[in-house]
């Protein structure tokens, strides 16, 4: 039995499931502040019609899936049922215990919106299918906003050349882009991974001219995300390039272990150019590089507000309202939204998702699904984010991270539901 998921990947566009996820991604680089006052001009109507959308789905999805009652709870996706319990607390904690409630009840209520659009697809006709296509539409949608930002910062996007060439703060030499805060470095690193884990694994069963063309898009991505100097990124990235070669077959095995041993010995032989470390570390030193440019200062306020708050936390956005700059944390983070509670439920989901990526794995159900490459290609990108979580904020926040990792956690339960009884292997996979 071969399922085909590469078809009908652009009619989700026109699902209404499709048009619904569009709407929150357009929602992106928004938020309350457009709702305060009268908008000025289009730009400004544009803007403020956008921060709508995330409030309009959650509510609408929200009456739908309450009309269909038990039906959604047996279907849902089993992490994000987690992830969405982390939600409801943080939005909780944002009406009762934050400074500033409607801001932060807005963001609780953007964060649950996705969660919506999941609920739909679960109780669709084959949500297994119309998952995997939302995960597609997805890395498109990632790879257009990709573009348009490149294009846009295109004079500014870079500095320098050779080896002293880096796009490491871009947000300051292009703070806007048509009246919104231009992503920094590091997010522009995050939309580049995504196209570039999904080529990667299509470059390696690719032939000919394909090659040549998954090449290209992978190529592009991995030099965005040198010269753009996010630490955190870059070593996202190769964990999330090791775990591709790692499961996709013997072959591309034993040539990541060959790679890795030729730089752990040009490392020792000290062959590494030394313009190479100096690029990757951006001239820091180890005592520098050890505050992680500031995020262990944050960290260690934010946790002065955590203990204050420890079962419930302070609600969404409670970063920025209580230590006055962002936490860029995943789990200090989820502390300060939901407390011990909620960021307990949001670690568990993720520990979730990846007990049933390996369970999908040892398995082998995606390959009995003709869906091996989009597997990889997920679980490549959760390595990413995972990774990525320890400097940065991935899923506890409503934002681009959120909306990848939303589907790849929803496909992955979806998957190991599919898993025979007779397969001794992947016994409880749910």
């Amino acid at each position: 039995m071969v399922f085909d998921g590469s078809k009908g990947t652009f009619r989700a566009f026109l699902a209404p499931w499709g048009v619904l996820w569009i709407a929150i991604w357009f929602s992106i680089n928004t938020g309350p502040w457009a709702l305060k006052h009268t908008p000025y001009g289009v730009l400004g109507w544009l803007h403020a019609i956008r921060a709508t959308f995330p409030l309009l789905i959650a509510t609408g999805c929200a009456a739908l899936a309450l009309s269909k009652g038990s039906n959604v709870a047996r279907t849902y996706p089993g992490p994000l049922k987690l992830w969405l319990a982390y939600g409801v607390i943080g939005l909780l904690a944002s009406a009762i215990m934050s400074p500033r409630p409607v801001d932060a009840v807005y963001w609780a209520v953007t964060y649950l919106a996705g969660f919506g659009v999941i609920a739909l697809i679960s109780t669709s006709r084959d949500p297994l299918k119309d998952c995997l296509t939302l995960n597609k539409l997805t890395w498109i949608i990632t790879t257009a906003f990709l573009l348009t930002m490149v294009v846009l910062a295109r004079d500014t996007l870079v500095r320098g050349s050779g080896w002293e060439m880096s796009g490491y703060g871009v947000v300051n030499r292009t703070p806007q882009v048509a009246g919104m805060a231009m992503s920094r470095s590091s997010g522009l690193a995050r939309f580049a991974a995504v196209p570039g884990i999904v080529a990667f694994v299509m470059l390696w069963g690719a032939k000919g001219v394909r090659k040549v063309l998954w090449a290209v898009p992978f190529a592009g991505s991995l030099f965005l995300i040198y010269i753009m100097q996010s630490r955190g990124a870059i070593f996202a990235f190769a964990g999330s390039l090791a775990f591709v070669v790692w499961f996709l077959s013997p072959r591309t095995r034993a040539v990541g272990i060959v790679a890795i041993a030729v730089l752990a010995i040009a490392f020792v032989i000290n062959a590494i150019p030394e313009e190479l470390i100096s690029h990757l570390t951006r001239g820091q030193n180890v005592q520098e590089m050890e505050t992680m440019t500031g995020r262990t200062r944050a960290w260690a306020n934010a946790w002065e507000q955590i203990v204050q708050s420890p079962l419930w936390g302070w609600g969404f956005q409670a970063d920025r309202m209580l230590i006055g700059e962002h936490v860029h944390n995943t789990y200090m983070y989820a502390l300060m939204t939901g407390g011990f509670a909620g960021a307990g439920l949001f670690v568990a989901g993720l520990v979730w998702a990846w007990v049933l990526m390996f369970r999908a794995l040892r398995s082998r159900i995606a390959e009995a699904f003709g869906q091996k490459r989009i597997l990889i290609q997920a679980g490549g990108i959760l390595a990413f984010f995972t990774i990525r979580s320890i400097p940065e904020v991935c899923g506890a926040m409503f934002s681009v991270d959120l909306m990848v990792m939303l589907p790849i956690l929803a496909y992955v339960s979806l998957l190991c539901r599919r898993i025979g009884p007779r397969n001794p292997r992947a016994m409880g996979a749910g």
